[in-house]
C-alpha cells in the first residue's frame, strides 16, 4: 500500500511539473486581403512577450493569393502551422486571427479538437450565412453554382467579395468561391462554435459594425467554459488587434497552467 501511494504521489508531482512546462504556441491569422505583417503585429509582439510561439502563415484569403486553394487546402495550411509549432516544442496551441482569420480559427477549431487549447476570435468577420452578405453575394453564387452544376467548377472566372463594405471583383475557379462564401459552410461561425471543445476568446471593437450583433450572434453558443471572455475595447475594425494587445496576451497567460 505503501509503495501505491508512493507511486501515486510520484505521478501527481510528475503531471503537475509537466503541466507547468507547458510551451505556448499560437496559430494567429491575418484578415481578408490582409497580410501576416499588416494589422496583427501588436498581437503577435505581445504572445511572444509572454513566452509563446508564434506562427503566422499568409493564409488563401492574403491580398496576394485571393483564394488561390480551395478551403480544404486552407485548413491543411493550419494543420502545418500547428505542426511547426509542435516541432519547435510547443505543448499548448492556441488557434486565433483577426477578421477573416477569426473566423476560419473558430471553423479550425471545430473540426479540430484535440489538441488544442483556446481560440482567439480578434474582430472576427466574414460570415457567410448573415443576411446581407446573401443578398449582396447572390448574382456571384448563382452563377457559381451554375458553373459547378454544367461541370465547369474547376473553371476560373470572375466573382464578387465584400470586405468591410468595401466590393472587389476576384478571379478564381467556382468551386473554391463557393467554398468560402457557402452560407453552410466552414466559415459559419454560429455554426462552427456550437463544436468547440476549447475555451474561446471573442474581442470587438465598438466601432466595429459587427459588434452591434452583440454576444448572442456567436459568442453566447460556444459551449460554457470558465476561460469564455468577450471583451469590447474602443477601436474600428482595424484597430481592434492593436487596441486588445495586451489582454489577448493575458487571456492566453490565464488560460495556461500556472507555475
Amino acid at each position: 500500500m505503501r509503495r501505491l501511494f508512493s507511486a501515486l504521489l510520484l505521478f501527481v508531482i510528475w503531471q503537475s511539473v509537466a503541466n507547468a512546462e507547458e510551451k505556448c504556441g499560437v496559430v494567429f491569422m491575418h484578415g481578408k486581403w490582409g497580410m501576416p505583417d499588416k494589422f496583427i503585429g501588436s498581437v503577435v509582439s505581445e504572445l511572444r512577450d509572454i513566452g509563446c510561439l508564434v506562427e503566422t502563415p499568409e493564409m488563401p484569403w492574403s491580398g496576394r493569393r485571393l483564394y488561390d486553394q480551395p478551403v480544404g487546402a486552407g485548413i491543411a495550411e493550419i494543420d502545418d502551422a500547428v505542426a511547426r509549432l509542435r516541432s519547435a516544442g510547443a505543448t499548448a496551441i492556441f488557434v486565433g486571427g483577426h477578421s477573416m482569420g477569426a473566423s476560419a480559427a473558430i471553423g479550425y477549431a471545430a473540426q479540430r479538437p484535440l489538441g488544442l487549447k483556446g481560440v482567439l476570435a480578434i474582430a472576427p468577420g466574414h460570415d457567410p450565412s448573415t443576411a446581407a452578405f446573401i443578398a449582396k453575394l447572390a448574382d456571384s453564387m448563382q452563377k457559381a453554382r451554375a458553373m459547378i452544376a454544367e461541370g465547369h467548377g474547376l473553371d476560373v472566372a470572375s466573382f464578387d467579395d465584400l470586405n468591410g463594405g468595401r466590393a472587389r471583383t476576384i478571379s478564381t475557379a467556382a468551386e473554391i468561391y463557393f467554398g468560402y462564401f457557402d452560407p453552410a459552410g466552414f466559415f459559419v461561425m454560429p455554426e462552427s462554435v456550437l463544436r468547440l471543445h476549447v475555451p474561446l476568446l471573442w474581442v470587438s471593437g465598438d466601432s466595429d459594425p459587427l459588434t452591434r450583433l452583440g454576444k448572442d450572434y456567436v459568442f453566447a453558443k460556444a459551449p460554457a467554459d470558465p476561460h469564455n471572455a468577450y471583451i469590447v475595447v474602443s477601436a474600428d475594425h482595424l484597430g481592434t488587434p492593436d487596441a486588445a494587445a495586451a489582454q489577448i496576451a493575458q487571456w492566453v497567460r490565464g488560460v495556461l497552467p500556472q507555475n
